[in-house]
């Protein structure tokens, strides 16, 4: 029960401790049944930043699905994909084009293609056999070199990527190339090689339908 004190008693320290203690051991308890009576809230990780996913509906995010992506498997893949989307005016540009081979079916197909890989030899190569191409020592990750040269030759309508798709750390590379371009250069369609993203895809499509 409530402890009583004469004015003289509530001058005394231990006193006054007492009863604050005893008050805050009441305030606990009210809280602790209001707890139990309320009903269970769910977890938000937009207001508490904790990243805990939330107890109702997930949010939806918008996925636009572009600009699209062909992913070939292997390399007769890739190159018939230039006859089944390559349009004749279409400005392409084929990232990793080596010494040329598949960038000239290309500028065969479209307005103008132009290939990036990184070594002089293979491009020093890929000019002899093919002096007609615009060939440039640019790596695949150099945005400011691949805008100045969307400015000077594009703009690049159509992007060709074959940078060593055959691992499975290459496809986050791969995706990390894809989105970049996508704000830099901003073309209309992609066709990548990359043997794991077309595996994941087919794993993929065998799920959906299951």
């Amino acid at each position: 029960g409530r402890e009583h004190f004469t004015a003289k008693q509530w001058a005394r320290p231990d006193a006054r401790k007492r009863t604050c203690n005893a008050c805050c051991e009441a305030l606990t308890l009210q809280r602790q049944a209001a707890d139990r009576a309320a009903p269970p809230k769910a977890w938000s990780s937009a207001k508490r930043g904790s990243g805990r996913p939330s107890r109702g509906k997930a949010p939806r995010h918008q996925l636009s699905g572009k600009p699209p992506i062909v992913v070939a498997e292997n390399i007769d893949d890739y190159r018939e994909a230039i006859a089944q989307h390559v349009r004749a005016a279409d400005i392409a540009l084929e990232v990793g084009c080596h010494q040329g081979s598949t960038t000239v079916l290309l500028d065969n197909a479209c307005q103008r293609a132009v290939g990036v890989d990184k070594g002089q030899l293979v491009l020093s190569e890929g000019r002899r056999l093919h002096p007609q191409l615009s060939l440039h020592d640019l790596d695949a990750t150099d945005l400011g070199g691949l805008g100045r040269l969307d400015k000077e030759c594009g703009p690049f309508t159509v992007i060709f990527i074959d940078v060593g798709g055959g691992s499975v750390q290459s496809v986050a590379k791969l995706w990390a190339l894809i989105e970049s371009y996508t704000a830099v250069l901003s073309p209309r369609l992609f066709v990548v090689k990359s043997f794991k993203l077309a595996e994941l895809l087919q794993r993929c499509q065998a799920g959906a339908a299951t």
